[in-house]
């Protein structure tokens, strides 16, 4: 009896596809409540907070993924360690890209082959063999999905990357580095944060401040809350079924599902990095904050550097900025070029598969656009009233985003036309009254999700002030009353992260 009990209990720390870990899991909140225990009473001796913390992420991490991402992290932390030793005892500028170059292509083979083989596979029979049907093709069955790859693969480049332009010294301690490439924090969907950012950290004294606690439990809450109450709630209750049969329901229901996807998205990816800053801030990391009321954006070019900031950064900094710098020579055009290929490999970097290379390139054509008319902008926003060009300006980079998601979930073209179609000639007006009644609650929790991104930046931080100031006591109660409120309406099955497909 005794035995079969214990049995029982370890058997929730294995791995189960139907009981990943996540941090608006029960087992995650449980697990890091121990860890932060132990961390507060070890956290002077810095080697053992280090390996506290690589244990725990790389456990998180297990639960997430299963065993064959904790190996291949692992041997991705074992190569870049080394050969950015390898790139640092050059003595030539030469030497040090040549070497440079070979980590590179490493770590590009391994992504390529775990996350692009299949996708390459497809595309090929597709276009020399289209009469093959879907099954028919020889697609490889045994590729593990290492999910978080595509993150922490960039983590490891901006590295290597740094030190070959001696912007940074390669760790002298293994174990540094390995937590900068798991730290359960940003492993699984970033951000994705500098070396120079996140490893001298690891060193500093561990302080954590009234107000340090009180913005960490804060961020925690509030992204707690838009992750399980808002976002997961309205995928399961109506984005979901809209987007797997949009031809059944009207074009004011397409349309509606379109805005909720735009919140969904917002509140499931800033929800997770709010969690994240929250969690990483308790045991003193710094993380990048990722976004910045991005649906604000009167432009494109402004929304990406609102939006998935970590990421626009990198590729503004290691592809965007090398790449128009060598061909500065075009003029303008190297700044046009540049924008395509960035948002090409943007969205191929989402996800393999044509319809995320289709909202990527849709976005670079239209910043490319922005770049070349700048000027000419500049000169109407001179004649026009700026209200009237600003409203415009934002109301036409709002529906652009928010008609660019239609690729985030619709793979197959014909869905997408039928989304359009649907909109544009099945709009059914006279069916919004009933579809009100039925769906109200969909549309309230979409309010309330617009409501939170659009409160202005002083009045979040008015919050967060308040809140940190409140007693010790009743912050805890505050975050535990939340939590228990949302368990109780959580949906039966949590809803995975957007973005730990990508």
């Amino acid at each position: 009896m005794f035995l079969n009990i214990i049995q029982e209990y370890f058997v929730q720390f294995a791995y189960s596809p139907s009981s990943s870990m996540a941090f608006q899991t029960r087992m995650f909140f449980t697990l890091f409540t121990v860890v932060f225990g132990i961390h507060l009473l070890i956290h002077k001796h810095t080697t053992l907070r280090t390996l506290l913390l690589l244990v725990f992420s790389l456990f998180f991490y297990y639960k997430a993924g299963d065993y064959p991402v904790v190996i291949m992290i692992t041997a991705m932390a074992v190569f870049n360690y080394s050969i950015a030793l390898w790139i640092h005892r050059q003595d030539t500028d030469s030497k040090r890209r040549n070497v440079t170059i070979v980590g590179v292509i490493v770590n590009l083979c391994v992504l390529g082959y775990f996350k692009y083989t299949n996708f390459f596979i497809h595309t090929y029979y597709s276009i020399f063999s289209p009469s093959m049907g879907k099954d028919e093709i020889p697609l490889i069955k045994h590729i593990v999905e290492t999910i978080g790859l595509s993150f922490y693969t960039f983590k490891s480049l901006s590295y290597l990357f740094d030190i070959k332009r001696r912007i940074i010294e390669p760790c002298k301690n293994f174990f540094d580095f390995y937590l900068y490439l798991a730290f359960f924090g940003n492993v699984l969907m970033g951000p994705i944060d500098k070396a120079s950012q996140f490893i001298p950290q690891i060193k500093q004294p561990y302080t954590l401040t009234m107000e340090q606690a009180g913005k960490a439990f804060y961020l925690i809450m509030i992204g707690f809350f838009k992750k399980v109450f808002i976002a997961d709630y309205i995928h399961a209750n109506f984005i979901a079924r809209l987007f797997d049969q949009p031809n059944l329901y009207t074009g004011f229901e397409n349309l509606m599902v379109l805005y909720a996807f735009g919140i969904q998205i917002y509140c499931d990816f800033s929800g997770y990095v709010d969690m994240a800053l929250g969690f990483s801030m308790l045991l003193g990391f710094q993380l990048t904050a990722n976004f910045n009321t991005p649906f604000i954006a009167q432009n494109m070019t402004e929304f990406w550097r609102r939006w998935h900031i970590s990421l626009s950064t990198w590729f503004n900094d290691y592809v965007f900025m090398p790449l128009s710098m060598s061909l500065r020579n075009w003029g303008i055009w190297a700044s046009i070029f540049g924008v395509i290929v960035v948002f090409f490999l943007s969205g191929i970097w989402h996800n393999p598969s044509w319809n995320f290379v289709l909202w990527g390139l849709s976005h670079g054509i239209v910043i490319a656009f922005e770049t070349a008319t700048r000027r000419q902008r500049k000169k109407w926003a001179k004649k026009i009233p700026a209200w009237l060009y600003n409203s415009v300006s934002w109301l036409l980079t709002f529906h652009f985003i928010i008609f660019t998601y239609i690729l985030f979930n619709c793979k197959e073209l014909d869905k997408i036309g039928t989304v359009l179609n649907r909109i544009a000639f099945h709009f059914n007006w006279d069916a919004i009254p009933k579809i009100w009644a039925n769906s109200y609650n969909i549309f309230l929790l979409m309010v309330l999700g617009y409501m939170l991104h659009f409160i202005p930046r002083t009045y979040k931080d008015f919050v967060i002030e308040r809140y940190t100031y409140t007693p010790g006591i009743v912050k805890v109660l505050l975050a535990v009353l939340l939590i228990i409120v949302v368990y109780q309406i959580q949906q039966a099955e949590s809803v995975p992260f957007i973005y730990t497909d990508y």
